[in-house]
């Protein structure tokens, strides 16, 4: 993990049960997950992955999935 607000490709396998890149692309764009690519797969927020699962902040103070979890 590059830094707690950040989830890469391997964290993503790891979430999806996919290996294959485009496995975990459509994976995240089935799941609403935004995604950047980048060398190494693709990346996302753990605020966006949050989001797509419709956690909020103001809908659950505190209570958002955080990056350690993965890990």
């Amino acid at each position: 993990m590059i830094g707690a607000d950040v989830l890469e490709f391997a964290d993503l396998q790891r979430m999806s049960g996919y290996t294959r890149l485009s496995d975990v692309e459509r994976w995240a764009k089935d799941n609403g997950i935004p995604f950047k690519r980048c060398r190494a797969g693709i990346t996302t927020s753990v605020t966006a992955f949050n989001a797509s699962m419709g956690i909020t902040q103001a809908a659950n103070d505190g209570g958002m999935l955080s990056a350690d979890i993965v890990g």
